[in-house]
């Protein structure tokens, strides 16, 4: 087969050093329209593809280069449909889906990597660069999306199309995937009076220490207990309004330049704050955090209250589902009742107390992560082949989508006689 240029050129890099912890040359690799493809953007989709998928390409060139084929083709498909849709005004992407979203596959990527540093790595930049560029990204993939679904929306597919995708793909349809069908209760294990009194004490002493003209960064990273900016003076850099907890924004940006709050109460624990530099909606700032650790009296508190909770659902199981709505309301947390939900969705510490029980029903309070729960396991389906007799809407979903794309990959090619394309 004979290989382009530019991957040859690509493979080289692989072959020299590690791709995608060295930063490279950017050029461009394609012309659509009056938009050039930089080399960059195609690493970057094809990094991210793969860390989604779970795959190592730095020991794979013959994988890599598949990936960077893929990528530098979906791009060039996305750019055609741009045109397209940008010229669509119906078609609207807001900050908050986008936002999400974002949050979403960035989330998945790090639980892929392992760590921040283990991505980091993979990826050759700071994550928070990395956001930046793939949030752009992100949004011509959600606007070409969205712009897919305005055409084919109204696609139907008959019994017999479904019959036949069944017969020719059933081998490599997906498997069912294990699902649960659970409740749970958590109880969070709150720090007392005593704990916020005491918490509350050494900040005010931190503070005075402070106003008597002891140095921010050297209290800052002796007693501050964020592990992000404590080492660094307690330093968080400029910060955008809307992007931490709200009575911490409200303190900080209210702050005049180089003033030093009194202790102010997150759900973290107790801030001193200082501001440093201010640019409209953004702002410098640097903190020193002493955080609220429940003591053992309040652990066993805790313990005491789910244990009764526990106690009284062995004669009233009808109630878990009120109970548990009702601590969602009050607590924000995991509490509620989950339909059937993917296991691999599912939180590992609530999986791996599915996993372990080999009978429904309402399991034994455990701790976890400051808190108290019992989970309530009303079903479970274990992981299988698709039946065309029990599992026909699910085996339509994917007859449907096949048949959307086909015709959107003609829709695309007919595009294409009418954009400039060159790859080089």
């Amino acid at each position: 087969m004979k290989k382009n240029k530019y991957f040859i050129f690509i493979i080289f890099l692989v072959l020299t050093s590690d791709v995608f912890s060295q930063k490279l040359v950017d050029g461009v690799v394609a012309v659509v329209g009056n938009r050039s493809i930089f080399q960059s953007d195609v690493l970057q989709l094809a990094q991210t593809s793969a860390i989604q998928s779970g795959v190592d390409l730095n020991s794979n060139y013959d994988l890599l280069e598949k990936y960077l084929t893929i990528s530098l083709e979906n791009i060039i498909n996305q750019m055609v449909v741009l045109y397209a849709a940008e010229e669509d005004t119906s078609i609207i992407v807001s900050d908050d889906e986008l936002d999400l979203l974002l949050s979403h596959q960035i989330e998945e990527m790090l639980v892929r990597a392992g760590s921040k540093d283990n991505l980091e790595n993979i990826i050759g930049q700071p994550l928070r660069i990395f956001k930046n560029d793939y949030r752009e990204n992100l949004y011509d993939m959600v606007l070409v999306d969205k712009y897919k679904q305005s055409i084919f929306q109204k696609t139907n597919i008959t019994r017999n199309e479904i019959l036949e995708f069944y017969n020719t793909y059933k081998d490599s349809i997906p498997l069912m995937l294990p699902k649960t069908k659970y409740g749970i209760i958590q109880l969070p294990i709150t720090p007392g009076d005593e704990v916020k009194d005491s918490v509350l004490y050494f900040s005010n002493s931190l503070k005075d220490s402070l106003d008597k003209g002891i140095d921010f960064s050297y209290l800052a990273i002796t007693y501050s207990e964020d592990p992000g900016s404590g080492k660094d003076g307690g330093n968080l850099g400029f910060i955008h309004r809307g992007t931490l907890v709200n009575k911490f924004e409200e303190a900080a940006f209210s702050l005049d330049i180089n003033e030093i709050s009194a202790p102010v109460l997150t759900e973290y624990g107790y801030h001193i704050i200082q501001l440093l530099e201010k640019r409209g909606e953004k702002i410098h700032v640097r903190h020193i955090l002493r955080t609220l650790e429940p003591s053992e009296i309040d652990y066993s508190n805790a313990q005491q209250k789910i244990q009764k909770v526990f106690e009284f659902l062995q004669f009233n199981h009808t109630k878990f589902d009120s109970i548990a709505t009702f601590y969602s309301k009050k607590y924000n947390n995991y509490s509620g009742i989950y339909d059937w939900t993917i296991n691999s969705t599912i939180e590992h510490w609530i999986l791996d107390q599915i996993n372990n029980s080999d009978q429904l029903g309402i399991l034994f309070p455990f701790e976890y992560n400051r808190s108290y729960s019992i989970i309530n396991i009303n079903d479970k389906k274990i992981e299988r082949q698709p039946d065309i007799e029990v599992d026909w809407n699910y085996i339509k979903e994917f007859a449907l989508n096949k048949k959307i794309n086909s015709k959107f990959i003609s829709w695309i090619n007919n595009k294409k006689d009418d954009i400039f394309i060159k790859i080089y």
